[in-house]
């Protein structure tokens, strides 16, 4: 979604006098506009995987390709980045063809000033951003709708599991009165007794992983929130040799978070990333970044990474990559953040690190 107050436009236009043009008009407008001008369809290929652009605008007549192969490219690559088409006059059956594959809007060249094109271009931002907040409600209803379901579950499950293993304990410690000296059957009571109790802690933890919304707000420093669990992890951090370097914008960015469960949350992905780091040879980058409406967190490793498979799945209860992970910690960790209204999202790739990030509304 667009936050910043500079709106980046790739521009594809073969001819140079028409890229002036537009230039010209946007740089009257008072928005304030940022361009990025390729000339012919190969540039622009090149151009858009590692574009930050917030609108294509494309001209129809590209040489020996068109505009339609942009717009078709974009939608390929980019679904929610939005396009406009420059066409003639009387091209009709082009702009319905252009609307058809997804064109935000389309201007015929020739009949637009700078007012036209600045009030095109504010309409299709606009518009994008409106997509782009439904489609997160969306999800994020979505996602309060299923972990409702499984909390309501997990609840009867727990219940249905608890009670006979609060039994379980109570004989094995019976039993192991009533047996006295008897070493090797106490062998067989402390096995039963450890079990049930990694059980007993399973449940718990899968309890505590789906529990959602129960957060007790109130105003507060995320940056001190943010060095409070750094610190509890310093010991770790330490002892494995990483190379820890934080990054603040400013001392004080306000939020209302419940300062105990997001620390839990914080404090999970830093020791994950603690876990995933080679001894002595690791680092972890801690940066916080605002925009208009939210402060992101960014927890940054260099580490193994991951594979698309397991990114999918890393949110779910009971996956996890550890050997003795029980898989319930990030499961928490969306919880938590959700329930703050939130967003975390994982950027990641086998040998190139992963990137933690959590967004958070602020308030004044």
């Amino acid at each position: 979604m667009k936050t910043s107050s500079v709106i980046k436009i790739l521009l594809v236009e073969d001819d140079e006098d028409d890229y002036f043009i537009i230039k010209d008009y946007l740089s009257e407008a008072a928005l304030q506009f940022e361009i990025e001008w390729v000339n012919n369809y190969n540039s622009f290929i090149e151009h858009l995987n590692n574009t930050d652009a917030d609108l294509v605008i494309t001209d129809y007549l590209l040489g020996s390709t068109s505009g339609i192969e942009v717009l078709k490219k974009v939608k390929e690559v980019n679904p929610v980045l939005p396009v406009m088409i420059l066409t003639g006059k009387g091209n009709t059956s082009i702009d319905m063809e252009a609307m058809k594959l997804g064109a935000a809007d389309y201007l015929i060249k020739g009949s637009f000033d700078a007012s036209s094109l600045e009030r095109s271009v504010r309409y299709v931002i606009e518009r994008s951003n409106s997509i782009k907040i439904l489609k997160e409600n969306e999800h994020y209803q979505s996602t309060l709708s299923k972990l409702s379901s499984t909390d309501r579950i997990v609840k009867m499950l727990a219940h249905e599991v608890k009670n006979p293993l609060t039994s379980i304990l109570l004989c094995a410690e019976q039993l192991k009165e009533l047996l006295g000296d008897n070493e090797e059957m106490a062998t067989y009571i402390d096995i039963i007794a450890r079990n049930s109790s990694r059980i007993n802690l399973l449940v718990s933890n899968l309890l505590d992983s789906t529990r959602f919304g129960d957060v007790k707000l109130e105003k507060l420093n995320v940056i001190d929130v943010l060095k409070a669990t750094v610190l509890l992890a310093t010991d770790r951090i330490k002892l494995s040799g990483i190379n820890l370097i934080e990054s603040y914008p400013e001392p004080y960015i306000a939020v209302e978070i419940d300062e105990e469960k997001m620390k839990i949350a914080l404090l999970n992905i830093i020791i994950n990333a603690v876990e995933a780091l080679e001894v002595g040879k690791g680092s972890i980058n801690i940066k916080v970044i605002k925009d208009q409406k939210n402060v992101r967190i960014h927890i940054i490793d260099n580490g193994p990474g991951m594979t698309d498979e397991t990114k999918e799945k890393l949110f779910e209860p009971f996956f996890t990559s550890k050997p003795k992970g029980s898989g319930l910690g990030l499961a928490s960790v969306q919880n938590i953040i959700l329930s703050h209204r939130g967003k975390i999202e994982v950027v990641s790739k086998p040998a190139n690190g992963a990137e933690f990030i959590i967004s958070l509304p602020m308030v004044e």
